[in-house]
């Protein structure tokens, strides 16, 4: 696992928050009590087309982590999720082999603890996680106040 700081400005984030909102596909998820954006990719439990992915939305993500020192790897989902009203994510491990990253895109929130392999990590709004998401248990606790936006994707 590996902490990324300052990945993304405050005014990046809070604009690509809004640009996510506005033209992606919005999806609750059936297993657990979240909201998910689905931006470019296609998970089996949420088949999306692909005439409603959105390059435009990926290539801005992709060009901004080319400036930092964020490792490259071939995307093969991306998304956001928002939680809020006391929604989280169970406890889990993603598809074998995955490697799974989490950068957080809002504070202001209470609760929406970020663990990964039952350890709290620290995320500020711009900073982002590289882990083994096939092999690490990782979770987000209830958001109690305020809503938590997230940027995840998966990579081979």
């Amino acid at each position: 696992m590996k902490i990324y700081k300052n990945l993304f400005s405050n005014e990046f984030c809070d604009n690509l928050i809004e640009k996510i909102k506005n033209e992606c596909v919005l999806s609750e998820s059936y297993k657990t009590d979240w909201f998910v954006w689905l931006i470019w990719g296609q998970q089996p439990s949420q088949p999306l087309g692909r005439e409603k992915w959105n390059e435009e939305i990926y290539n801005v993500v992709i060009n901004e982590l080319v400036k930092c020192d964020f490792p490259k790897h071939k995307i093969m989902w991306l998304q956001m999720t928002e939680y809020k009203d006391g929604r989280w994510l169970r406890r889990h491990t993603d598809g074998a082999g995955n490697k799974t990253s989490i950068i957080l895109l809002s504070n202001g929130f209470v609760g929406g603890d970020t663990y990964i392999n039952d350890r709290v990590v620290n995320l500020e709004k711009g900073d982002g996680v590289l882990f083994a998401g096939g092999h690490q248990y990782h979770e987000i606790k209830p958001v109690t106040k305020g809503t938590r936006y997230a940027l995840n994707f998966w990579f081979h």
